[in-house]
C-alpha cells in the first residue's frame, strides 16, 4: 500500500501495523526544530528500522523448521561415508605424525654408508650377465671397458679408505691381487692409465664384483667408527685448504659413482 506524497517539510513516515491505514494530508510546514517533533522523527526512524529487520520480505521463501530428532536421517548417506573416511584420515595422519617424530635421525656416517651401497647395486647391475668379450669391449679406441671402469672404482675405494683408517687393502690383504694377476704393480689403482693398460686388466665379472664387494665390506666396517667430529679431522695436508676426512670420503663417492655411470653407459650401447 502506498501513500501519496507530501511536500518535503510536511511528509511523515507511515507504518503498516493496523488494519486501517490513514496518510497524513496536512501540508503545512513543521518547524522540525522544535524538540517534541525533533524526538517523534527520532523515535519514527527507529520504529522502521525496528520493523524492516523483524519482516519478511515480500519474495522471501518460509523457511521450514528441523526436526532435529530427523537429522540423522536427513542427511546423505555418501557424506557420512565422507565423514568417516576423513575421520579416519585424520587419525592416519595424527599416527603417521607420532611415528615421525621417533625416526632416528640419520648421521654423516651412515648417509656415507648409503652413498657407497648405491656404488655396489648398480655395478652389481652393470655386471650382470656380461661375458669376458662384452666386459672388454671398446666402444672407441681409447674408450675404457667395462672391466677397468669396475676394477678401477674399487681400486680407488679400497686405496683411498685403509689409507685414511689405516688399514692393509683388501687387494692385498685377502690376495685379490694374486686372484687377478694383472701386468701392473701391485698397488697400482689404475689412475693415468694409458690405452694399454686399460686393455691389459681383464677379469670375469663374478671376480670384478666379488672384489668391489670385500672393499665395500671394509669400508662400511669403517664408517661404523666414526662420530661426526671425525669428519672435520684432516687426513691430507698437500692441497689449500687441506682435506679433512669427510671431504675424502665424499670424494670417493663422487669418483666411483661416475665410473659406474659410465660402465652403465658402455653397457648399454653395447646392447643397443
Amino acid at each position: 500500500m502506498s501513500c501519496s506524497p507530501a511536500p518535503f517539510s510536511a511528509r511523515l513516515e507511515c507504518h503498516d501495523n493496523t488494519e486501517s491505514l490513514a496518510c497524513p494530508e496536512s501540508t503545512e510546514s513543521l518547524d522540525w526544530n522544535d524538540p517534541a517533533l525533533r524526538n517523534e522523527k527520532d523515535e519514527n526512524a527507529e520504529q522502521k528500522e525496528a520493523n524492516e529487520a523483524t519482516e519478511p520480505t515480500e519474495n522471501a521463501e518460509p523457511v521450514e523448521p528441523i526436526d532435529s530428532t530427523d537429522s540423522e536421517e536427513q542427511i546423505d548417506s555418501s557424506e557420512l561415508r565422507d565423514r568417516s573416511d576423513h575421520s579416519d584420515d585424520m587419525a592416519s595422519f595424527s599416527r603417521s605424525a607420532d611415528a615421525r617424530t621417533t625416526v632416528e635421525i640419520m648421521i654423516p656416517a651412515e648417509l656415507l654408508a648409503d652413498a657407497f651401497a648405491r656404488i655396489v647395486e648398480s655395478a652389481d647391475g652393470v655386471l650382470d650377465g656380461l661375458d669376458s668379450a662384452e666386459l672388454t669391449a671398446r666402444v672407441g679406441p681409447q674408450a675404457n671397458t667395462i672391466a677397468w671402469l669396475i676394477w678401477h672404482l674399487s681400486r680407488i675405494q679400497d686405496d683411498h679408505v685403509a689409507d685414511v683408517a689405516g688399514l692393509e687393502q683388501v687387494w692385498t690383504a685377502q690376495n685379490f691381487v694374486g686372484r687377478f694377476d694383472l701386468p701392473l704393480p701391485v698397488h697400482d689403482t689404475g689412475y693415468g692409465h694409458s690405452s694399454s693398460q686399460v686393455a691389459s686388466v681383464q677379469a670375469p665379472a663374478a671376480l670384478l664384483a666379488e672384489y668391489l664387494h670385500a672393499v665395500h665390506e671394509q669400508t662400511l666396517g669403517y664408517l661404523k667408527t666414526l662420530t661426526e667430529d671425525a669428519l672435520d679431522r684432516v687426513v691430507d695436508t698437500r692441497w689449500d685448504p687441506p682435506v679433512t676426512l669427510g671431504v675424502r670420503l665424499l670424494s670417493v663417492v663422487n669418483d666411483d659413482a661416475q665410473h659406474v655411470g659410465q660402465a652403465a653407459y658402455v653397457r648399454g650401447l653395447l646392447s643397443a
